[in-house]
């Protein structure tokens, strides 16, 4: 038995300086006609509204547009469009993980990104579904550690669909290949003058190339919008998550000393072990106000509670255990050995944030100034139970021949650190 308990206190003060130099105009020629533009930027998590071409660091925006277009149904769908992002062991497809610029992090834990400046990959809230996303910042290169809980390659930021004041909505029914059924929804309009709604998601219910698998999906975000008044406006977004899927880690590579004899079909688990369940539940409160003269100020509460469970038939890792390269004589076949685990994790974050934003001119240059402050407390949960068989009597599958059903468990589970 592995159960390790991982509180964590955390404050980080971060502040970033960004000057660009405004040429001055002349005054137009007299009688000359002029005209008056106006720009209104929107104010991004991290960024204040300093423009992305002056941001201290590399910095690229995948869109809604864009996200649409691809017909993205998981985030790790939309990092496929950002240079420098690749994909990385997903814990047989249990959430996500990917490296910024070959910095990968743990391998054994999601990888941490941001959701409206919150904390929202760690933990074990499954793989992250795009229904919500509006658009995905993805800042690279170490200058991103400015703002803290990223690894050294980058920061990844969502942003998320926001309540608005006129009625709009859209519902999308996909079928797919192998018994893949995907609903999806999105509506937002006024409840009154001061207060507009948000709710969208999607569910999904679909089988695999892989025997033995079939998973479903349930996410769910309803939001609220609140206008305190003139210049303030109060947003509150809640996150239901509900994931079921086998623990499936693929097959073997090579057998009897060659490629591609194993099919890519063959599940090398237990279906009787059933599903892993993934449940998260996560709420955002955030405060924003207009200080007047290019000044704003950001305050806001995140909590998420996730949790992981389930049983799995894994392949022995350890070599002097592990019978595979031990060929059968009578009949050539190859014997996987395994360990059957149940693991129990959960975990807890309370984060608390706030950012000051806003513009300083001296002479003819504009200075963007944002000032940031985080505080998070973070619990982390892991059991895990395995039972090791013996060399004698081992708890394996034939690869070329599979046969299910055995016993899973001749006896307790065994602890062990």
């Amino acid at each position: 038995m592995n159960h390790a308990t991982r509180p964590a206190l955390g404050l980080l003060l971060s502040a970033g300086l960004v000057a660009a130099a405004t040429a001055q105009t002349s005054g137009a020629a007299s009688g000359a006609s002029t005209s008056t533009v106006e720009v209104i930027s929107k104010r991004m998590s991290f960024r204040g509204d300093i423009a992305l071409k002056d941001m201290p660091q590399a910095a690229s925006i995948v869109s809604e547009e864009l996200i649409s277009a691809l017909g993205a149904t998981q985030l790790d769908n939309v990092l496929d469009l950002a240079s420098g992002v690749a994909r990385q062991n997903t814990f047989g497809g249990l959430w996500d993980s990917f490296a910024i610029r070959g910095f990968a992090g743990d391998e054994n834990t999601p990888s941490g990104y941001l959701v409206n400046g919150f904390n929202a990959g760690r933990g074990f809230s499954g793989r992250r579904d795009a229904s919500n996303i509006e658009l995905v910042e993805v800042l690279k290169g170490p200058g991103s550690a400015l703002y803290g809980r990223a690894e050294p390659g980058g920061t990844i930021n969502l942003i998320t669909k926001k309540p608005r004041f006129r009625p709009e909505g859209s519902i999308e029914l996909s079928l797919g290949s192998f018994q893949t059924y995907r609903l999806a929804g999105d509506y937002t309009g006024p409840i009154s003058d001061a207060i507009a709604f948000r709710i969208n998601g999607a569910y999904e219910d679909a089988d695999s190339f892989r025997d033995h698998f079939s998973s479903r999906k349930l996410a769910l975000t309803p939001s609220l919008l609140f206008k305190l008044g003139p210049a303030s406006t109060l947003t509150y977004e809640a996150e239901i998550v509900r994931q079921s899927a086998p623990f499936d880690r693929g097959i073997v590579a090579t057998a009897e000393g060659q490629l591609g004899i194993v099919p890519p079909s063959r599940f090398l688990g237990e279906p009787d072990d059933g599903d892993t369940k993934i449940e998260a539940l996560g709420h955002q409160l955030v405060l924003n106000h207009d200080l007047g003269k290019d000044w704003s100020l950001l305050a806001g509460l995140g909590y998420r509670d996730s949790s992981f469970k389930g049983y799995s038939s894994d392949p022995e890792l350890v070599a002097g255990r592990q019978t595979y390269y031990q060929v059968a004589p009578a009949t050539h076949n190859l014997l996987l050995s395994r360990q059957r685990r149940y693991r129990d994790f959960s975990a807890k974050d309370l984060t608390a944030r706030a950012e000051l934003s806003g513009k300083v001119q001296t002479g003819a240059v504009v200075h963007h100034v944002l000032v940031g402050v985080d505080a998070y407390d973070y619990e982390l949960d892991q059991l895990q139970d395995r039972f090791r068989p013996t060399l004698a009597n081992p708890y394996g599958i034939d690869v070329l021949n599979p046969v299910y059903g055995q016993v899973r468990t001749p006896g307790p589970f065994t602890s062990t650190l």
